[in-house]
Order: C-alpha cells, then structure tokens, then sequence
C-alpha cells in the first residue's frame, strides 16, 4: 500500500515545480524529474510488478490519472511561458509616431548603374560626370583639338548657332576627363 500513497504527494511535488518554473529550459528539467523515461512516475510504473494483483489496477489508473494531470499543467504553464518570452521586455508607448514606409524606389537602369559605379570606385576608379552639352571652347579649343574631325565639324554637331557660344554634342574625351 505504500506505492498509492506516494503518488498523491508525488503528484502535488511535481504541480508545484511546474508552477514555480520560470523559463521553458526549468519546465522541461521538471518535466523530466517526474514523468520522463529516468522521472519518479516512471520508477513508480516499474514498482508495479512488486504489488499484489488485485491492487495493480487501482494503482496503475492512479498513476496515469497523476500523470495525465501533470502533462496538462506542463502544456498550459509552456503556453504561459512561451506567451511571456514573446511580450516585448519594454512597455510600448502607442503615442508615439509610427515608421513611415518609403514610398517607391529607383528604376531598375538607376539601380544597376549606381551598381556599376560602385563597383569601379572599389576597385580604384574615379566617375567624372558633366554636362552632355558643351560649347565649343571646352570641347576643342581647351583641348587643343582641332575641328577637323568629322565628328567635330560645326553642322553636323552644332545644337545652337549663335556666333557667342555654339554648343556641339559631348566629345568622346570631354573636359572633364582631362
């Protein structure tokens, strides 16, 4: 008769751990103590054989009562738990303003451009950028070009005519690359 009156104590011992567990890691070392292949349920199951067998039934459905409790506060205390670690550590001040969204992004010849420069300022490289129109001075005079060159010749190049400043199409070495 001494194995049926261990399990009620055995039982409320093990309903208390489980309630004073404070994180999941303490929950499954209880859970182990009592009801886990080397767990004090499980020594008592094996200490059946030792009792008559008019008492075996009783004791059996004891144990498995005990247990089946067991397992359904170690269920609801890990819900707890779980609902406890996911809490924000922090109280959330709902007064404040929220984070804005960006709205839109690069086109994808901008994106794979900006890349690209990227790219060759790693390795070493400078990107010169300037105007796609220059006038005259800056694109052969400064440069000591002549306007002999087909490319360079005033009407097939020339945007604007005004006898002040002609403008012409960028040459392939501009001024800013010199």
């Amino acid at each position: 008769m001494s194995l049926l009156n261990e399990i009620e104590p055995l039982k409320q011992a093990a309903l208390a751990e489980l309630k004073a567990a404070q994180d999941l890691a303490t929950l499954e070392r209880t859970k182990g103590s009592f009801i886990g292949p080397q767990g004090k349920f499980t020594a008592l199951m094996k200490q059946m054989g030792t009792l008559a067998k008019e008492e075996r039934p009783a004791a059996g459905k004891l144990i498995n009562q005990a247990k089946a409790e067991i397992e359904t506060a170690l269920t609801d205390r890990r819900s707890e738990l779980e609902l406890k670690a996911a809490l924000p550590k922090e109280p959330t001040d709902w007064t404040l303003p929220g984070r804005r969204r960006n709205i839109g992004k690069l086109h994808p010849l901008t994106q794979v451009t900006e890349d690209i420069v990227r790219s060759f300022r790693k390795i070493g490289f400078a990107v010169a950028d300037g105007p796609e129109v220059e006038d005259e001075y800056h694109c052969f005079d400064r440069s000591t070009r002549r306007p002999i060159i087909p490319r360079a010749i005033p009407r097939t190049l020339s945007i604007s005519t005004t006898k002040s400043a002609r403008s012409c199409a960028r040459t392939r070495h501009p001024s800013k690359s010199a």
